[in-house]
C-alpha cells in the first residue's frame, strides 16, 4: 500500500514523497525428527524414531518506508528510510 505526494516549485526543483507499508507474507514448511523411548509395562523397549512434518500460512514481516526524491534539472537527490520488523 502506498501514495505518491508530488510537491512543485520547492526552490527550484519537484520534492516527491512516498510512504508505503508491505506485509509479507508466505508458507511455511517445517519437519521435525526426534526418538520417542518405547517402553512394555516398566521395562524399557527401545526407541523408535517420530517425524512429524507441519504447514503454516504466516506472516514473515511488516516494512514501513518513506522514499524521499529532490529532483532538480537531471540530478536527482533520493533518500529511502525504512523500518522492517521480522517475525519469529
Amino acid at each position: 500500500m502506498d501514495h505518491i505526494f508530488r510537491i512543485e516549485k520547492v526552490g527550484k526543483g519537484v520534492l516527491v514523497i512516498d510512504p508505503s507499508a508491505y506485509l509479507h507474507a508466505g508458507t511455511q514448511n517445517f519437519t521435525k525428527t526426534y526418538y520417542q523411548k518405547k517402553n512394555i509395562l516398566i521395562l524399557p523397549a527401545g526407541e523408535e524414531q517420530v517425524t512429524t512434518n507441519s504447514k503454516k500460512f504466516n506472516i514473515l514481516s511488516y516494512e514501513f518506508s518513506t522514499p524521499v526524491v529532490y529532483a532538480l534539472g537531471k540530478t536527482n537527490l533520493i533518500l529511502t528510510p525504512a523500518y522492517i520488523c521480522l517475525k519469529t
